[in-house]
């Protein structure tokens, strides 16, 4: 079979912001209801088969004193044949005073990895959000949590276990810092990301970080082309595997919300 390739034309197309039509793509804090979910893939053929197939679902709602979200993550991939990924991730928010620039929240955070061998993780704890920047198409927040989390590895052939490790638990308390922002490019161009950096107490080298960002251009009300960057840093991963992750895909998403 010849090499599947993605057309670069299609790329600079989709990123140019050149369908004419407009979506309403940005994440609001003032509807009631908002639900978003995407596809993206990245597929190579030829002496190399690589699939990437990556899913995601958020669901938020929100009241005049208090409001949830929950934001949902799959990530599936093979490399010439053999599973590399099969990763969930999951954040999930309870909130007071949503509407407020300054909101409290607790936070729920659960994942898995198959190459990092993380079988389950979860974090749970309070924190605050604050409203650093608002404008016509723009929004950045800055968050900080405090959590106790609890990871259970798959296996434990760490080169250098972390600290605190006990048979294939760890348990730990951390800190964590979130950047948020969103912001419109041009009439038709959207930029979103997070950035998420978790230090653990009393731990200098156990921090992880995760960078989430995509570029939409829509294509008709409530459905857009995305192209997403997810890249990700671990620091205790088994031999042989690589504490960076970096995986770009295309797909599409389709968005809807109730004032």
């Amino acid at each position: 079979m010849p090499p599947l390739r993605i057309s670069p034309f299609l790329i600079s197309l989709l990123l140019s912001g050149a369908f004419p039509a407009h979506a309403q793509l940005l994440e609001s804090d003032t509807v009631r209801w908002q639900v978003q979910a995407s596809s993206s893939l990245y597929l190579n053929q030829g002496n190399v088969d690589r699939l990437l197939w990556r899913n995601g679902l958020m669901a938020k709602h929100l009241r005049d004193r208090w409001g949830v979200s929950s934001r949902q993550q799959y990530l599936r991939g093979t490399f010439s044949g053999f599973k590399t990924e099969n990763d969930w991730l999951s954040t999930n928010f309870l909130y007071y005073n949503p509407k407020q620039r300054f909101y409290p929240y607790v936070m729920a955070w659960m994942e898995t990895n198959l190459r990092r061998r993380i079988g389950f993780r979860y974090q749970v704890g309070p924190g605050g959000s604050w409203r650093a920047w608002q404008s016509a198409g723009h929004l950045i927040k800055i968050s900080l949590t405090g959590t106790y989390e609890l990871t259970r590895y798959d296996a434990v052939p760490f080169p250098v276990p972390p600290d605190g490790l006990e048979g294939r638990r760890l348990g730990l308390f951390r800190l964590t810092g979130r950047l948020w922002g969103q912001h419109r490019l041009a009439e038709n161009l959207f930029f979103q990301y997070e950035y998420w950096w978790q230090q653990a107490f009393r731990q200098a080298e156990n921090h992880r970080w995760l960078l989430d960002s995509q570029l939409k251009t829509g294509l008709k009300k409530g459905l857009s082309a995305v192209a997403s960057l997810l890249y990700t840093y671990e620091p205790f991963v088994p031999e042989k595997v690589r504490k960076r992750d970096l995986f770009f895909t295309f797909g599409l998403q389709y968005g809807l919300s109730v004032p």
